[in-house]
């Protein structure tokens, strides 16, 4: 068993991790991510043995016992395992998780439809035997934090450790966090415990920026509410009996909450309380209410401000300025060059060095800015600012006519045989449906992966490619040939047997490379769902490009319709095939 001593000293390594991290966070402010969740908080009892001081809702507001329903926690459930969640799932809120019988059934389910998430059961140990771990073990339990709240653990609870540690050693996964000593010893510099807003006694050094928004946490109600420190559900911005779990998280209000409080703008009273030293207190809650009355009353007031202040506007000021300095600093790389070079190595350099990465810093920023706008404005970026980076190889009137004419509703389940650069991917992205699943296949660095193919090889692609996906979408990229058994076995699983409501033809251009996927890929669409082929007007066949050659005289079943800008111009074109019901 680990000494008092030693919790302590790791608890300040952590506290020195966390607070690193906030520095960063306040000296690069523009990485942050509102929409990035890490993991959950599931209530799935209110009932705990401990009334401790820190924790309000059991010491001085006597909550109900209360429990979640089947019902929510499988809603819940099927809302990570639809997203394939791959971050931490807590089985508990303000409850001792042990007390509630259901926990080894509904771990299980956990582990086989989310099986990418980590399982974290938090306990005080009151009830904690041998038998009870490993049943929760092999229910699928990843992790068992153990809360201590007395100066010593408990004898027996300590035997029950030891004989697990010597007896498991393969399967012991328990870590002791010591509370009584944050909180009784006046360790609390280390900065474990939260006042919870004012309603608990606690003192101790608050980080410039919250850590909890990356965390959700919902409560015995189905209630998703602001952080797992609002104990009595005050600020809640839907509940997963009425909407998806992703739909709430992604909604436009808690991502524009979740985006000013991550920059460390404190709109919400609890939160201005959480980070003040003083820890001014705040009254109990008063009335009734199937958990808990409400302590704090300022929520339908901020979020009335919303309108005033969106989350697109967030950041703008710096992305502004990032993209003045990459073009400056390309017209001085620009003017060194004109020039012979015979302005200051140094600043040729410079100049040279810093163009690149501050422009695909610029350009990463914009994407997740655009992740939530609409087709226009990403089309504003990808064939203007971005294009020397994730441009697209498309007449902008025409992919924009054919992405907004084909479907009646946003299609569900996309999918593109060629990438390039990207640009495609991002307007399929914003064409699509907010919870659509799109899949993008390409080869990078051949012959048809865009102008200069080489530049579109290497991993450096991989968060603009991230980037391009709208909050609630599952974005697939598969790197491959086309034409190889692997990557049509890799496709398949990605549609998870889900049918394409539409398939954008854009890869290998000669005859056979366009026959070939088409005849490897349209099994996957719906009937009445739509394939479209790029670059079907005529132009560059000497070079072996036969679409337009494929488009005419290959017997595609179904409707076809054209979108060509300019019926003499050379190459470019889309062609639409609406497949029979």
């Amino acid at each position: 068993m680990p000494s008092t001593k030693k919790l302590v000293w790791e608890m300040r390594l952590n506290y020195l991790a966390l607070h690193l991290r906030d520095k960063f966070r306040t000296l690069f402010p523009f990485l942050l991510d509102a929409r990035r969740i890490r993991a959950i908080a599931l209530e799935t009892t209110t009932e705990c043995s401990r009334k401790c001081a820190y924790c309000p809702p059991h010491h001085v507001m006597n909550i109900p016992k209360l429990r979640m329903s089947e019902e929510i926690f499988r809603r819940i459930i099927g809302s990570l395992a639809a997203h394939k969640f791959a971050g931490n799932i807590f089985f508990n809120l303000y409850g001792e998780s042990l007390t509630d019988e259901r926990l080894e059934s509904w771990l299980a389910e956990a582990r086989a439809r989310v099986p990418a998430a980590k399982l974290i059961v938090f306990t005080n140990g009151d009830l904690l035997t041998a038998e009870r771990f490993l049943s929760l073990k092999k229910a699928g339990l990843d992790m068992m934090p153990l809360s201590q709240h007395s100066k010593e653990l408990d004898g027996a609870l300590r035997r029950t450790l030891e004989n697990l540690r010597r007896d498991h050693p393969g399967l012991y996964c328990i870590t002791v966090i010591d509370y009584y000593g944050q909180y009784y010893d006046k360790n609390g510099d280390v900065g474990l415990l939260n006042n919870k807003g004012g309603l608990a006694d606690v003192h101790r050094k608050p980080y410039s920026h919250c850590c909890d928004t990356e965390s959700a946490a919902i409560d015995c109600l189905g209630n998703v509410i602001l952080c797992n420190n609002d104990c009595t559900s005050s600020y809640v911005f839907g509940n997963v009996l009425d909407k998806d779990f992703f739909e709430i998280w992604n909604d436009a209000g808690f991502v524009y909450a979740r985006d000013k409080l991550t920059r460390g703008e404190w709109i919400f009273e609890i939160c201005r309380k959480c980070m003040d030293r003083s820890a001014p207190a705040t009254p109990l809650p008063t009335g009734k209410a199937a958990r808990l009355p409400p302590a704090f009353h300022d929520f339908r007031e901020v979020m009335g401000k919303k309108a005033a202040d969106s989350p697109a506007a967030c950041g703008i000021n710096f992305l502004s300025l990032l993209k003045a300095a990459a073009l400056f600093l390309f017209c001085l790389s620009a003017l060194a060059a004109v020039s012979g070079f015979r302005l200051p190595a140094a600043l040729c350099a410079a100049a040279l060095l810093l163009t690149a990465p501050v422009y695909y810093l610029y350009c990463l920023l914009k994407l997740r800015e655009l992740s939530s706008a609409g087709l226009k404005e990403t089309a504003d970026f990808i064939f203007g600012p971005g294009s020397a980076l994730v441009g697209a190889l498309q007449h902008r009137g025409e992919i924009m006519s054919f992405l907004r004419e084909s479907f009646a509703e946003p299609p569900r389940a996309v999918a593109e045989i060629g990438r390039a650069q990207g640009g495609t991917l991002a307007l399929l992205c914003r064409a699509a449906s907010s919870d659509a699943l799109i899949i993008s296949l390409d080869l990078p660095g051949s012959r048809y992966s865009g102008a200069v193919p080489f530049l579109n090889k290497g991993s450096w692609r991989g968060p603009l490619l991230r980037a391009m996906r709208g909050p609630g979408q599952d974005v697939r990229i598969i790197d491959g040939d086309s034409t190889a058994p692997a990557s049509v076995e890799l496709f398949r699983a990605a549609l998870g047997g889900r049918k394409l409501d539409l398939l954008l033809i854009d890869g290998d251009h000669t005859f056979e490379g366009v026959k070939s996927d088409f005849e490897l890929y349209s099994g996957f669409i719906r009937p009445g769902g739509v394939i479209a082929f790029h670059d079907i007007q005529p132009g560059f066949e000497d070079a072996g490009v036969a679409v337009s050659r494929f488009w005419k005289e290959y017997p595609l079943p179904g409707s076809r319709s054209e979108f060509i800008a300019d019926p003499s111009q050379l190459s470019y074109g889309i062609g639409a095939l609406r497949l029979p019901l």
